[in-house]
């Protein structure tokens, strides 16, 4: 059986028609508003509707921010304010971050706890006051070279 052609698709206003039954206008409405009948509106939308893509649901991403969180800020915040902070921490942050909201998001999770609070106290060791720790304990383990005879001198 051949398929019947629809004098909506075929029109110039097709498009028209299409934008106010996707916006949720009636098809007696829409049928009023562009001078067609409503049982051939109607099959158009019948068919329409089935042609159209499901409009796609939009992710909504709602940012409320738990407790731990606000106290992850909140440290970030000070040891900025410290000047312990720098723009090479960025991967430490953002990794205290993201756990302190799986924390607010699944308190029960052990696993996630003990990440969390590793990375916290991680952060906050993050300390560079200008002085080599390494270099002045390296420094007083180093015995000088060359013979005893000549240290003495």
């Amino acid at each position: 059986m051949p398929k019947t052609r629809c004098t909506v698709c075929e029109s110039t206003l097709a498009v028209a028609v299409n934008d106010q039954l996707a916006a949720g206008k009636s098809v007696r409405s829409a049928a009023q508003m562009f001078g067609l009948s409503r049982s051939t509106l109607g099959r158009h939308a019948a068919h329409a509707a089935a042609d159209r893509p499901a409009a796609a649901t939009p992710t909504v991403f709602v940012d409320i921010q738990g407790r731990n969180r606000n106290a992850a800020d909140a440290t970030i915040t000070a040891l900025r304010s410290a000047g312990r902070l720098e723009l090479i921490d960025s991967a430490r942050i953002s990794m205290l971050q993201t756990l302190a909201d799986g924390v607010d998001a699944d308190p029960m999770n052990a696993s996630l706890w003990r990440e969390y609070r590793a990375a916290e106290t991680a952060l906050r060791e993050v300390t560079d006051d200008g002085n080599d720790e390494l270099t002045e304990i390296l420094g007083r383990l180093s015995t000088p070279m060359g013979d005893a005879e000549d240290r003495e001198s």
